[in-house]
């Protein structure tokens, strides 16, 4: 058992506080001395009661009491003191490790949060950091706490007979591996049952959750899912069972042996007192001590001795965490000096690009110039490259091949921060941030005055919407508050957009901006987005899969296979380029189907 690896927990809870670390581990040590303190105590109170009863003196007795009250009172101080201090240990390690691990998530390379093993990573590291590490540090010092009560009987065996306190370690060794046996198949026991929990947790979600209501009473798929989570239930307590059994059958085989252990300590203990090594109040005083260690050996032991190995992997999982690849400076705030440069061109040199651990080249030499005061719309198939040019040009990835220049510059000579203030951006997965509209609003937009707010709501078509709540542009949005009021999808990607239009960008970048919207209201929104841009005299690249979105657009440019295959206004790509006019076709047919069959 390398009890060694886990000492870093104690490192790293020092880096928060050393004082507090030093308190704990120092009150730690006492509480586990205690015991034997005690069991000396107890020792002399037996020793000296056949003297004092007879001749009903109890003046020797009473010394032996006062100090058993001193200690166990002390026993009691220590534990709340004990207690106290890691309250406020888990407030440093709270203060010290939450802002640490959103630090490190907003300057995370985008690759490692598109990647799903990284993505698990940052879930097992993540969770409840400052807990995971507070509990490690517990853990160590419970088991040290453990070893010392172990040692202490066996000291005081030691003061009568070195010898046999030699051999009482050496039989404690088959008791350690065992439970560390145990500990660990106990360990292994979770992570084979870890799975079926998960997809059982996530089928419970489906039978109780307010997202999949609807679906839930009109297909009417309860009892499918129900048997879904009984399959996996049942196999989850199998397992269970299963590890539980032979831990138990493991934890009373520890009992047995060391029941039949302490009956041949207690054995040698009498022939010291024989020898006139040992008094009886000791003897008596160590059995009784060594009987309270029955439980702690075969049951606490194993659960410590698994949660060690748990702690240890943890350890592994966050220094892998805090190995990976951060983008210098990309949680900084946007630097708005930058708005002072007018947008003059924006151009695509040659430009190839691979996804990190894949090998299919998603752009191929694409090239393209972009120029202020127009719209861009990108259309073409799925997969073809469309989102990876946004996440490009937003400086998502930066590993590509050719050059992106804007106003003439390499892209990748700005600052994250320049960056973030020229370009305003809504992807496609856009956020549902679950506060105030207001709150929403001023996210990154802390400058917007209370009119410029009321102009973005007039705009995006949120303003009856928002002064029909209570509390107007304070009313919480969402479901997460008691009071608070929930938007429809077009309503959250309007909000979405309202947040995009007050950043007063040069360049705004939309990736699917009216996917979530009605046709009328998709008409609007575009034209909302072209007054913006004349206004600021800037141009909107956006991609779409509505061609008729498409067609209001300065110059659609088709994509295939990463490479730019058409550029050019509506009518120009309908007669002069095949492919457009296909997939113009294709979708007008579907619509005027629709259409016939809802008449």
């Amino acid at each position: 058992m390398n009890i060694f690896k886990n000492v870093r927990f104690i490192k790293i809870v020092c880096s928060c506080s050393v004082l507090l670390t030093t308190g704990v581990v120092f009150l730690r040590l006492i509480a586990a001395v205690i015991p034997s303190i005690q069991t000396m105590i107890i020792a002399g109170l037996l020793d000296a009661l056949p003297r004092s009863l007879p001749n009903r003196q109890f003046a020797g007795v009473l010394g032996p009491l006062v100090a058993l009250f001193a200690i166990l009172l002390s026993s009691y101080l220590v534990q709340a003191l004990n207690r106290f201090l890691m309250l406020k240990l888990s407030m440093r390690l709270e203060d010290h490790f939450k802002p640490e691990f959103v630090g490190k998530i907003s300057r995370l390379s985008y690759e490692h949060i598109e990647n799903d093993a990284t993505y698990d990573l940052l879930e097992r590291a993540g969770t409840d950091l400052p807990e995971s590490i507070g509990s490690g540090f517990v853990n160590l010092m419970d088991l040290a706490e453990i070893s010392l009560r172990i040692l202490g009987p066996v000291l005081i065996i030691a003061r009568s007979s070195a010898p046999v306190a030699v051999i009482c370690l050496l039989l404690m060794i088959p008791i350690a591996v065992l439970a560390q046996k145990s500990g660990t198949e106990a360990y292994q026991a979770t992570a084979q049952i870890a799975p079926h929990a998960r997809k059982a947790k996530y089928l419970q979600s489906l039978m109780s959750s307010r997202e999949a209501t609807a679906e839930r009473k009109l297909f009417g798929y309860a009892a499918k899912i129900n048997g879904y989570w009984n399959n996996e239930m049942r196999q989850k307590i199998a397992l269970d069972y299963a590890a539980d059994r032979k831990i138990f059958i493991r934890a009373k085989g520890i009992s047995i042996l060391f029941t039949a252990l302490l009956l041949l300590i207690t054995l040698i203990m009498i022939m010291i007192v024989r020898q006139g090594l040992m008094t009886a109040g000791t003897c008596i005083s160590l059995f009784i001590t060594f009987s309270q260690l029955v439980h702690v050996l075969s049951w606490q032991l194993s659960d410590l001795l698994k949660e060690y190995t748990n702690k240890r992997l943890y350890l592994e999982d966050l220094d892998h965490f805090r190995q990976l690849a951060e983008k210098p400076a990309s949680d900084g705030i946007p630097d708005r000096a930058i708005l002072d440069m007018p947008f003059e061109s924006l151009i695509f040199d040659h430009v190839s690009f691979t996804y990190p651990q894949t090998e299919r080249e998603i752009l191929h030499d694409f090239c393209l110039n972009i120029f202020p005061g127009k719209q861009y719309a990108f259309v073409g198939r799925n997969g073809c490259g469309k989102s990876t040019v946004i996440k490009l040009l937003t400086g998502l990835y930066d590993n590509y091949c050719g050059r992106i220049l804007l106003n003439g510059r390499d892209i990748k000579s700005y600052s994250a921060a320049e960056i973030k203030a020229y370009l305003a951006v809504v992807y496609q997965d856009f956020a549902k941030y679950q506060l105030s509209a207001k709150e929403a609003l001023r996210l990154g937009n802390q400058d917007l005055g209370e009119q410029e707010l009321v102009v973005l709501l007039e705009q995006t078509g949120l303003a009856r919407k928002v002064e029909s709540f209570t509390n107007g542009i304070e009313t919480p949005l969402g479901k997460l508050e008691s009071g608070s009021m929930e938007l429809s999808e077009g309503q959250w990607q309007r909000l979405a957009l309202a947040r995009c239009f007050g950043r007063g960008a040069r360049l705004l970048v939309l990736d699917e901006p009216a996917a979530a919207l009605d046709a009328l209201a998709e008409s609007k929104i575009y034209q909302v987005i072209r007054n913006i841009g004349a206004r600021r005299h800037t141009c909107t690249l956006y991609v779409t899969h509505r061609l008729s979105a498409a067609r209001t657009a300065d110059e659609i440019i088709v994509m295939e296979d990463g490479r730019v295959i058409g550029q050019g206004t509506h009518q120009t790509l309908l007669t002069q380029n095949a492919h457009y006019a296909e997939m113009f076709h294709t979708q007008q047919k579907w619509y005027l189907k629709k259409e016939a069959a809802e008449a």
